[in-house]
């Protein structure tokens, strides 16, 4: 055998062996690669499993947002129906104390009616009861005129008795008026002792500024210190100009908290309502 058969061969049997490494390398490499891509299959699947629970997560978080922003909108809508409710309310007690204090200056008016005609049938009885005396002691000095006097104070005295028998009438009617005006006194205490508001001609002259505003709220520097309390109401000027009403809801030591009454809103010259500033004035003063 040659030394080129010799060669071949040898060279043969190398290239036998690395293509066997080769393919047990290959071989290795394809059971590596398998096993990764399966890995990679299980992180996938986890992956979105994970991402599934996310989205579920996130679509339940999603519904309790607008259920809860749902709940907001109808909690405003209680509020700003609750507020109309009080608002109304406040303006048909508004209305019923107008219609006491009528009430009660139409009473009063009648009681000082009652009153005069009282004094004046008091003043008629103590006319006829000096008439009386005169013509008995005219009586005692004429016999002559006996009879005629006794007539007259018959008459006299049938007439006392009318007299008599109006004022009796009189001091009923008095006495219904006074239960009457007591009646509407009372009334009157009981809607001033629930909803705090004075009688007129009771509020002390306070005179304050306004140190602070918030829309239809205002905060005035004077508070129970300087005599201030709930139901007082503060007319706000401004150079001396009148510009609106404010009553007394809140009363602090050195402060109070009112609230604009629109009923007295002043317009300016352009139409606007004029609105409380800071530094405007405020007194109890009419």
């Amino acid at each position: 055998m040659s030394i080129l058969t010799r060669v071949l061969i040898v060279f043969t049997f190398l290239l036998s062996i690395i293509f066997c490494g080769y393919n047990m390398a290959l071989y290795n490499a394809r059971t590596n690669h398998r096993e990764v891509a399966e890995n990679v299959s299980t992180e996938r699947d986890e992956l979105k499993r994970e991402l599934k629970t996310e989205k579920e997560a996130r679509s339940r978080a999603l519904t309790q947002a607008n259920a809860e922003i749902t709940r907001l909108n109808n909690a405003n809508q209680n509020i700003i129906s609750d507020k109309a409710g009080y608002e109304q309310t406040i303006a048909q007690r508004d209305m019923v104390i107008r219609n006491l204090r009528a009430d009660y200056n139409s009473v009063n008016e009648k009681l000082k009616q009652a009153i005069n005609w009282a004094n004046t049938s008091n003043q008629k009885i103590d006319e006829i009861q000096k008439l009386y005396d005169a013509e008995r002691i005219k009586a005692n000095a004429a016999e002559d005129q006996k009879n005629l006097l006794i007539d007259l104070a018959h008459t006299e005295e049938q007439q006392k008795n009318i007299y008599r028998e109006e004022v009796k009438h009189l001091k009923i009617q008095l006495d219904e008026q006074q239960y009457k005006l007591q009646l509407i006194d009372n009334r009157l205490q009981a809607y001033i002792s629930k909803y705090g508001i004075l009688r007129e001609g009771v509020i002390p002259e306070i005179e304050g500024k306004v140190v602070g505003v918030n829309n239809d709220v205002i905060v005035v520097n004077q508070g129970s210190d300087n005599g201030v309390q709930v139901g007082y109401v503060f007319a706000i000027t401004r150079d001396n100009k009148f510009i609106g009403k404010a009553n007394v809801r809140e009363v602090y030591s050195d402060k109070c908290v009112c609230y604009i009454d629109h009923r007295f809103d002043v317009k300016g010259p352009t139409g606007l309502v004029i609105k409380a500033l800071k530094h405007d004035n405020a007194s109890t003063k009419k």
